[in-house]
C-alpha cells in the first residue's frame, strides 16, 4: 500500500516519502508502548528533519506534506496537523485519539488542509465514534471526508483503492 501512495504522491512533482513505525521501533529498542505523547514527539522530529533539510531531500523550499496515521499513529498525526502549515493532507485510519487527549483536538481544531478518514464499525480496538466526531473537532479543515465502513477491523483491512482513490480524486 505504501508503494502504491508514493506513486500516486510522485505525480504531482518530485518527493520524499518517510514512513515510521514506533511499533518498529519500538521492537529495534525492546521498549513497551510509551503513549501518544512519546510518538507525536517522535513525529514532531521528523517533520521538522523533512522541513529543514526540504531541498536535498525533494527539492523543493517549502513542500506540501500528506501526513497518515493508523490508530495511536493517527492520533499522533493529528496532533501535530495543526502545527505545520505545511500539512496539505491528513490521512486518519482507525485513528485513536488515546482518551481524547487535548491537545491532538486543539490541534485538529487548527487544521486547515484536508482531512480524510476511515474507520470500521467492527473495529475491536478503537470506537469508530471517534472518527465520525472529527467534522467537529477539525472545523477549520479545507474539507472533511469520513469514511465509515461495515467491516474491515482495525484497519487492517481498509483497502488501499478505498483510500487512494479519495485522496488523488
Amino acid at each position: 500500500a505504501y508503494s502504491e501512495l508514493g506513486r500516486q504522491i510522485a505525480k504531482n512533482g518530485p518527493v520524499t516519502f518517510v514512513s515510521y513505525s514506533e511499533s518498529g521501533m519500538r521492537n529495534l529498542l525492546s521498549r513497551p508502548f510509551l503513549g501518544i505523547e512519546a510518538i507525536t514527539s517522535d513525529l514532531d522530529d521528523v517533520i521538522r528533519f523533512c522541513l529543514k533539510n526540504s531541498k536535498a531531500l525533494c527539492g523543493k523550499p517549502e513542500p506540501d506534506i500528506y501526513l497518515a496515521g493508523v490508530s495511536a499513529g493517527g492520533g499522533a498525526s493529528a496532533a501535530v496537523s495543526g502545527r505545520y502549515p505545511q500539512i496539505k493532507k491528513l490521512l486518519l485510519i482507525s485513528y485513536s485519539p488515546e482518551y481524547r487527549v487535548d491537545f491532538i483536538e486543539k490541534a485538529l481544531s487548527l487544521y486547515d488542509g484536508e482531512l480524510y478518514a476511515f474507520h470500521c464499525k467492527d473495529d475491536p480496538v478503537i470506537p469508530y465514534s471517534f472518527s465520525q466526531e472529527l467534522e467537529y473537532i477539525a472545523s477549520r479543515a479545507k474539507s472533511i471526508s469520513i469514511n465509515i465502513s461495515d467491516t474491515g477491523g482495525h484497519g487492517e483491512n481498509i483497502t488501499e483503492d478505498l483510500y487512494l482513490s479519495s485522496l488523488f480524486s
